[in-house]
């Protein structure tokens, strides 16, 4: 399952705004962490995605393509939107879709998180020890 024309095109207009687009990560991280349980299939790479364009919307993180960016907060909007193809309410099965798309969303991005995560990494490493 990948994301419509129509989702694409909204996440578009959305990133050209840098604080809604850090909005809707915030949204996105609350709902996550409160479907946790949900999901678990995608847990990792979902936080590394929040994470991703969290930075690269409050400007800490620009080594992301335009591309990724566009896909990402798309991802995010659909999983956001509660009334989607599974409407989130159904119980065990209301994630199902969230989590394909986010599959689909994490598989075509894979290198870019990879690169998001060394980044991470070397940030971590640099910070001096009190």
């Amino acid at each position: 399952m990948k994301l419509d024309r129509r989702l694409i095109l909204k996440a578009a207009r959305l990133v050209k705004n840098t604080h809604q687009t850090v909005e809707a990560v915030s949204r996105g991280a609350q709902k996550a962490d409160k479907h946790r349980h949900a999901l678990a299939a995608v847990w990792d790479e979902l936080s590394s995605l929040l994470r991703m364009v969290r930075g690269w919307g409050n400007g800490a993180y620009g080594e992301v393509p335009w591309k990724t960016i566009v896909l990402s907060t798309g991802a995010i909007l659909y999983f956001l939107d509660p009334v989607d193809l599974v409407p989130d309410f159904i119980p065990v099965f209301g994630f199902i879709d969230d989590v394909a798309v986010l599959r689909w969303v994490i598989a075509a991005i894979q290198s870019d998180l990879s690169k998001f995560r060394a980044w991470e990494r070397s940030r971590i490493e640099l910070e001096p020890v009190t």
